[in-house]
């Protein structure tokens, strides 16, 4: 298994990515949301839309076929506390799971909160620029370390309690 905070999971781990971040870069573990066994979710460092995230698998795996098991039965319990968690905060009309897996080849999923009409958080209002369409992974709205750090204490505060799950404070 990875250990997603000492493998630096999900933040760019090229040179490349790396002189690509600015003083507006939110790293990991700042965004983590909620770690499972087999899972964490992450705030996503681009919203796409208000409230999106990632969800990646904490095993050493490449592709869906190779995670196991048992990080598979307990991704029902992820997906369904972070559609709850999502549901509740922003109302979302539906929520897309993307698996890309194009920059970082571990298995991750995108989640995608979508919606028809605007949402507000904080002072900030977000459109979904692709609605009912596809999601718009290129339109972004860039949240600076305050907004970040606001939405992932919303995320933290309202995310379901088990004690299988580590919240961090």
């Amino acid at each position: 298994m990875i250990d997603a905070r000492r493998s630096g999971w999900p933040v760019a781990r090229s040179s490349a990515h790396e002189s690509q971040r600015n003083d507006h870069d939110v790293r990991y573990p700042d965004r983590l949301v909620a770690e499972y066994t087999s899972w964490v979710v992450i705030v996503h460092p681009k919203q796409m839309t208000l409230g999106a995230l990632i969800v990646a698998c904490t095993e050493d795996v490449t592709s869906l076929g190779t995670v196991s098991p048992i990080a598979w039965s307990q991704f029902a319990q992820v997906s369904a506390d972070v559609e709850d968690t999502l549901s509740r905060l922003f109302a979302p009309e539906k929520l897309n799971y993307l698996a890309l897996m194009m920059v970082d080849p571990h298995v991750h999923f995108h989640v995608v909160p979508r919606y028809a009409d605007t949402r507000t958080f904080g002072a900030r209002e977000f459109t979904d620029a692709g609605w009912p369409a596809l999601p718009p992974m290129t339109a972004t709205h860039d949240l600076v370390p305050g907004e970040f750090t606001s939405l992932g204490t919303a995320l933290r505060a309202a995310w379901p309690v088990r004690a299988e799950v580590h919240i961090p404070s």
